[in-house]
């Protein structure tokens, strides 16, 4: 008996896990529906890819998509909190140094490095 109630138990958190999991993937659904797009990332001091327009040549030759998902990372609800978790996560384990890529043509091979810049000389 107690090992049937058990199976019982361990069935109900299983359901209740997974209607979680269903429920945080509607949040973010619906936080992105919701959510304004930006035109320009301060913290990365560029410019955010725009939605693409929907058209039957678009879908139909494959740039949709792929406009679609660059758009999609750049617009991503919560994006920068996402990225600063990232990089804190990276630098806690000593695995990274804040490294960003410039816009401006100025640069040799298009990067600046703003921390620990003497860790990279010569391996770029």
């Amino acid at each position: 008996m107690g090992r049937e109630k058990r199976k019982q138990q361990r069935r109900k958190a299983d359901i209740m896990l997974g209607c979680l999991f269903l429920a945080c993937i509607l949040l973010f659904l619906v936080v992105n529906v919701f959510v304004k797009d930006k035109a320009v990332s301060e913290e990365e001091n560029r410019s955010l890819t725009q939605k693409p327009k929907l058209t039957a040549e678009s879908v139909l030759n494959g740039s949709y998509m792929k406009q679609f998902e660059s758009w999609q990372s750049d617009q991503f609800a919560g994006r920068n909190l996402w990225r600063k978790m990232n990089v804190s996560l990276k630098q806690f384990g000593g695995s990274v140094w804040k490294m960003e890529f410039s816009m401006e043509k100025g640069a040799a091979d298009g990067r600046t490095c703003r921390a620990g810049c003497e860790a990279f000389e010569g391996k770029y």
